[in-house]
This record gives C-alpha cells, sequence and structure tokens, in this order.
C-alpha cells in the first residue's frame, strides 16, 4: 500500500509539473504572436520611403535626370539584393487567392496602389520605370553598353503579342482554377534571392541582364505579365 501511495503522489507531483510547464510557453507564444518582427516593419517603410522618392520624381522630371540613376540604384539593393520587396504576378495570386495580409505587407498594398492610381490618372508608367527592382538592373546593365542594337519592327510586333499573350494566359489559367504556383518559380524576380532562388527564375533573370547590355530592358518589354497587367491602367 505504501509503494501504491507513492507512485500516485509522484504521479500527480509530475502531472502538475508539466500542466506548469504547458501553461508558462502558451503565454509567451501569444506575445511573440501579437508582435511583428522589426524586418517586416524596416521592409515596409523602406517600400513607401522608395515609392514616396520615385513619386517626386514622377512629378518633377526636372529632378529625374539627375536623381533616377541614384534612385535607381537604391532600389535595386535595397528592394532588390537586401530586401526582396517587389510586385509580381505570384504576389497578386496569392492575395486574390488568400487575401492580403495587410500587417505584413501594407507597403506592397501602397505601392499597388500607386502603381495603379498614378498611370490611370496621368497616363504614365510609375512602378515599372520608377520603382522595379529588376527593371532597374536591366537599366543599369544598359549602361555598360551605350550602343543598343536595335530590334526590327516586326519583331517587335510579334513579341508585344507574346507578351499579351502571356498575360491573357494566366489570367484564363487563373480563372479555370488551375494551379498557378509555377509562376513564383519562372518570375525572374525571386533571382535577388540568390540563395534560394529557383534555378530557372536565376537563368531567366541573368540572360535577361545580360541581354539589356545590348537591348534596352527585354524583359520588361517584351515578356513581363505584371508589366502587361499595369499597362492596362494606362490608358491612351
Amino acid at each position: 500500500m505504501i509503494k501504491t501511495t507513492d507512485s500516485t503522489a509522484i504521479q500527480e507531483a509530475d502531472s502538475d509539473r508539466v500542466s506548469k510547464a504547458e501553461s508558462a510557453p502558451q503565454i509567451t507564444t501569444n506575445k511573440i504572436d501579437n508582435s511583428l518582427p522589426t524586418s517586416i516593419w524596416i521592409k515596409n517603410i523602406l517600400l513607401v520611403v522608395i515609392s514616396v522618392l520615385a513619386m517626386v520624381l514622377f512629378f518633377v522630371p526636372k529632378w529625374a535626370k539627375k536623381l533616377r540613376l541614384p534612385l535607381l540604384i537604391i532600389s535595386v539593393i535595397v528592394l532588390g539584393f537586401w530586401q526582396s520587396a517587389m510586385l509580381s504576378v505570384s504576389q497578386f495570386i496569392g492575395w486574390l487567392h488568400q487575401g492580403i495580409p495587410m500587417e505584413m505587407q501594407w507597403g506592397l498594398f501602397v505601392v499597388t496602389i500607386l502603381s495603379i492610381a498614378l498611370p490611370l490618372f496621368t497616363k504614365k508608367k510609375f512602378y515599372c520605370v520608377y520603382v522595379c527592382p529588376f527593371g532597374g538592373l536591366q537599366e543599369l546593365a544598359g549602361h555598360l553598353h551605350k550602343h543598343k542594337y536595335p530590334v526590327p519592327l516586326k519583331v517587335v510586333k510579334v513579341l508585344l503579342i507574346v507578351r499579351k499573350a502571356i498575360f491573357l494566359a494566366i489570367i484564363i489559367t487563373f480563372l479555370a482554377g488551375i494551379d498557378l504556383s509555377i509562376i513564383g518559380d519562372i518570375e525572374p524576380f525571386s533571382a535577388f534571392s540568390i540563395s534560394v532562388a529557383p534555378l530557372v527564375a536565376s537563368v531567366i533573370g541573368i540572360v535577361s541582364v545580360i541581354l539589356s547590355i545590348f537591348i534596352t530592358k527585354p524583359w520588361c518589354r517584351f515578356v513581363c505579365p505584371l508589366g502587361q497587367g499595369l499597362d492596362f491602367f494606362k490608358t491612351k
């Protein structure tokens, strides 16, 4: 009987300790979940600050002549290689499926509103010209070789049709309910995250940048479905 009593007492004591141990971490976890990491705040604030600077150049063309190149460098370094914070088709698809996580991505949401509203009311491109890190990287690469090889007009017309066809195919595929997660592995924007970038996206990104040395921003002009989508808001 003594052994039984001791065993029962030990089990009750262990159960009490486990109960207390399990309750303590739950409080700590809740506190962590309710506070965003500093890096998230930094990413969102940088997005908004760079977008505001881009708006200044957008509305004051004479400043753009002198400050455009520094802004592109900042965008490539900060939004591209450092923060990997940029718009993409895969980003929009994620928002449409799961909603916009405003606490995490309010900066991208602000950029999205500007990228739609400014072209809509001014008839001029904003994001692709002043903010996009990959567009900026292509433009910077273009400075390595001032002479650009002209693309034949017939080829340009065909490529522009292809660009529209790519965007239309994405829309139809999305409406059909087909999984479009592969888009994230193809868009070259993810190539900025060098250590984790998908191979296909990296190859497309590298080839696009190399071609940019000799042809003006080939990805932006002839392929980019994001740019094609934003172009619809630039009424003529």
